[in-house]
């Protein structure tokens, strides 16, 4: 018996290859490659859809967000700069503001009144502390749109958009 332990320990003992765990691993990656390429291609031969839709199948069936959004007339104002709202780390806010407006008339409507509008821009963005700008800016833009509808028309500005903001 001594004679077959020295014989085992002297025996090195055969290690199991890890070529067919990379091999199996090498297909799996491959097939998973090959299935993603397909369904994100989605050939015509694949799925049926190999025959040309006509102009007129094309429009109806047209997914909506492929559409490019629809923008009125936009009005760039002159950038404002304001002291902020007291207890704010940062002082000074500089912010370039766009108006979306509903149609070419209520610009020129704006025109005749922009200093009510700046005025009013101004002083909603003085009652700002620089914390709640960076968290609320929806709710500002939303703010500024109901003031800005007072002035010139429910509906007239369409929306509220700032270009450039710089705070210090």
């Amino acid at each position: 018996m001594a004679s077959e332990e020295a014989e085992a320990k002297e025996q090195p003992k055969k290690s199991k290859s890890k070529a067919p765990i990379f091999i199996i691993a090498f297909l799996v990656i491959l097939i998973a490659g090959g299935a993603a390429a397909v369904f994100v291609a989605k050939p015509a031969f694949l799925f049926g859809k190999g025959e040309k839709k006509g102009p007129a199948e094309e429009t109806t069936q047209e997914n909506p967000a492929s559409k490019p959004m629809e923008v009125g007339p936009l009005m760039d104002l002159d950038a404002f700069m304001v002291n902020l709202a007291p207890g704010s780390v940062r002082k000074m806010l500089k912010i370039s503001v766009s108006l979306e407006l509903r149609n070419e008339s209520t610009a020129e409507e704006a025109k005749k009144r922009m200093a009510v509008i700046r005025d009013r821009i101004i002083l909603l963005l003085t009652t700002q502390r620089d914390e709640n700008f960076d968290r609320k800016e929806d709710e500002i833009k939303k703010e500024l749109l109901r003031r800005l509808n007072v002035i010139l028309g429910e509906g007239a500005v369409k929306n509220v958009y700032f270009t450039d903001r710089i705070m210090q």
